[in-house]
């Protein structure tokens, strides 16, 4: 997945950016849904194994997987999981976006996100007073009241 949006509230859809030329695309049509999770901080394998950094046949073999009713698989002790019904997609030059509507949803919100930024992983903390109270990445240098 290239990206993610927000795309309604009520009812709640999200859109999601998939390269063209991927196997995920065309199962994705072909099954007219989707599933998604935001990793936490303890599930890097997860991430590893999904961004191509070993066998494609082995990805699943990263994290505890069930399946949702809809039959699509579903990461365990995730930030947050979704099960998506397709209600729309469109073609660009080279990607697909795809519409799921959201039938299902798991959030565990005292986990913390894992992050990919600046060719690394982190994750984020809360630095209470410090820097006023300001969502940082772990390992982020705040100082003299800065914000990030």
């Amino acid at each position: 997945m290239t990206s993610l949006f927000s795309l309604s509230v009520d009812p709640p859809s999200i859109l999601v950016s998939i390269d063209i030329t991927s196997d995920l695309a065309d199962m994705i049509g072909k099954s007219n849904g989707f599933s998604l999770a935001m990793l936490s901080r303890k599930q890097q394998n997860v991430a590893d194994a999904f961004a191509g950094r070993g066998h494609p046949d082995q990805r699943f073999d990263h994290g505890s997987w069930s399946e949702w009713p809809s039959g699509h698989p579903r990461l365990a002790e995730a930030v947050v999981a979704m099960d998506c019904d397709l209600i729309g997609a469109m073609e660009t030059e080279t990607h697909m976006l795809f519409a799921g509507g959201v039938v299902a949803i798991e959030k565990i919100s005292e986990r913390r996100p894992l992050i990919w930024h600046q060719r690394r992983y982190k994750s984020i903390t809360e630095s209470i007073g410090r820097n006023g109270g300001h969502v940082v990445p772990d390992g982020a240098l705040i100082e003299n009241g800065e914000k990030p």
